[in-house]
């Protein structure tokens, strides 16, 4: 056999074998397969990721390319994929391959609703923009083709508030507060609006690309309320008395004003009101006044006892004359202080000085003129003390505590003078006992151990709600001390079990709590009560209701 006969039968042989391996494989084939025809719809439904879609179309690519070779044709493919809220429908659109075509519009725009159920929101200029798209630049491209009408919710009965309530302090454009001006009380005659009422307000449903009807979502109305002082009519609420218009989370209030036009003396007597009181004179020694609402004192406050459930203004000052206390619910703003007790949950605005006086709030103690300054006494102010001088050159002692809440260190001092009292009466009861025979007087020692009992009881119950006062005293937050001129000798610092005696001079200087000892930075204008200090203290005081 020469070389030509052994080529051909080698290659015969070849051929052979290759047509058995193709019949093998061809054998793996279901006889039920789609043709290679219905294809696109297969393509259709797996999407142009899948598995299958790459290796067919790399299949058709590698046919195409082969010499002599020539790969079935395959029309644009077309798979659309609905939102989860059935409020659009995306289009996904790979080109044909080979011979196949393009859609025109109006057939995809068909198949669309036919085969995929949109019956609402198509978008005609979308789908010819798609085809148009991927016939140019010939590669897979998507779009929005179809969009539904979002439901609009309703309102149930609302109110709008309409006369003007308490401004917060103004905050300007450094973020600062200008507690200067302190806001007047927003006086209300009977008979005023408050608050309009709207009626409900039906929504409108709305349609997903399917053609279902989507009803619109119920909205939760918390309406405001009339509260004591007001009272509700078909237009909304009214006052029903004169008085000082205030919210409450959601409820409206009219809180009676009481003013007194001269002095508090002997021709007003000592006053209690459940509003506001606006006082155009001064409070005089050894007079009281109390009110549940603010309190404006348009003169000065004397040796006098002044408790306010509310904030309280002070043209002038409070002199006190180391007898008078001031007590108050809120923020305090007065001209000066001096020889005063002085008690206030919110901040203690002063102007010009504070002078020998007790004072303890939990916020700060501010003094925002000048001089600024603060010299002798105590404060315990819980957020700190900014102010331009503390102390004197004549090293006036003068005790901060700050970063501390005092009602948390009153209450542990009261604790630990109770746990002092009662070991006292411990140990007085065990003297007791011993100077008595047990058996001539049984009854009495039965009930000397069983007290003995009981004061153990109850001091271990003390010593339990110390625990809770210290851990109470630990989380309150660090508070400041910031003076822009200086710190005195003879100032003492306290935060926290840290102390320091001011020894020498500190100039521009803020003191800060750092674990087991204070730190000392320049003063800037970012330790200033600001925004953030406003808006925490809004927060604290917001109520559980919202308005409209």
């Amino acid at each position: 056999m020469n070389d030509p006969e052994r080529k051909t039968g080698s290659a015969r042989n070849i051929i052979e074998r290759i047509t058995r391996e193709i019949e093998s494989v061809r054998s793996l084939v279901d006889s039920s397969a789609p043709e290679i025809t219905s294809l696109e719809s297969a393509l259709e439904h797996a999407g142009e990721d899948s598995p299958i879609a790459r290796d067919l179309t790399e299949t058709f690519e590698t046919l195409a390319a082969f010499p002599g070779g020539s790969a079935p044709s395959r029309d644009a493919v077309l798979a659309v994929t609905i939102s989860e809220d059935r409020m659009s429908a995306t289009a996904r659109l790979l080109p044909p391959i080979g011979a196949g075509s393009f859609p025109k519009p109006e057939e995809m725009l068909s198949r669309l609703r036919e085969n995929h159920g949109i019956r609402y929101g198509l978008d005609e200029r979308a789908v010819r923009g798609l085809i148009s798209l991927v016939a140019s630049e010939r590669k897979a491209a998507e779009a929005i083709v179809a969009r539904g009408k979002q439901p609009l919710p309703g309102r149930g009965e609302h109110y709008e508030i309409v006369a003007d309530l308490p401004a917060p302090p103004q905050i300007d454009e450094h973020g600062r507060i200008d507690y200067r001006a302190a806001a007047s009380v927003p006086a209300v005659e009977p008979g005023d609006l408050l608050a309009r009422r709207f009626p409900a307000e039906p929504g409108s449903a709305g349609r997903d690309v399917l053609g279902n009807i989507v009803p619109p979502p119920a909205k939760e109305e918390k309406p405001l309320l009339p509260g004591e002082g007001t009272e509700a009519r078909p237009d909304g609420i009214h006052a029903a008395v004169a008085g000082e218009f205030v919210r409450e989370g959601r409820i409206l209030k009219v809180r009676p004003v009481r003013i007194v036009e001269g002095n508090v003396d002997y021709s007003t007597g000592n006053i209690e009101f459940p509003g506001s009181v606006i006082i155009r004179g001064s409070i005089l020694d050894r007079f009281i006044v109390r009110c549940r609402g603010r309190c404006e004192v348009l003169g000065t406050i004397q040796a006098a006892f002044v408790e306010v459930e509310g904030d309280l203004s002070v043209a002038g000052g409070i002199v006190g004359r180391e007898i008078g206390v001031v007590r108050c619910g809120g923020t305090i703003r007065c001209h000066f202080i001096e020889n005063a007790s002085v008690e206030s949950r919110g901040d203690v605005i002063v102007e010009k000085a504070i002078l020998h006086a007790r004072i303890d709030t939990a916020g700060f103690v501010h003094l925002t003129g000048k001089p600024g300054t603060l010299i002798g006494g105590r404060i315990r102010a819980g957020r700190g003390v900014i102010a331009q001088a503390i102390g004197s050159i004549t090293e006036t002692a003068t005790r901060i505590h700050f970063g501390e809440d005092y009602q948390v260190i009153r209450k542990r001092e009261r604790i630990e003078e109770g746990i002092l009292f009662l070991q006292e009466r411990l140990q007085e009861t065990l003297g007791l006992l011993r100077s008595l025979d047990p058996e001539e007087n049984r009854a009495a020692v039965a009930d000397l151990k069983s007290l003995q009992k009981q004061i153990l009881e109850d001091i271990r119950a003390l010593l339990i709600a110390k625990a809770a006062s210290l851990e109470a005293l630990a989380e309150f937050p660090d508070g400041c001390v910031a003076a822009f001129d200086r710190i005195h000798p003879g100032v003492t610092l306290v935060s926290k079990g840290v102390e320091k005696f001011v020894e020498e001079p500190m100039q521009n200087v803020v003191v800060r709590r750092r674990g087991d000892r204070f730190t000392f930075l320049p003063a800037t204008d970012a330790v200033l009560p600001g925004k953030d200090d406003l808006e925490t203290r809004k927060e604290e005081k917001k109520g559980d209701g919202h308005g409209d």
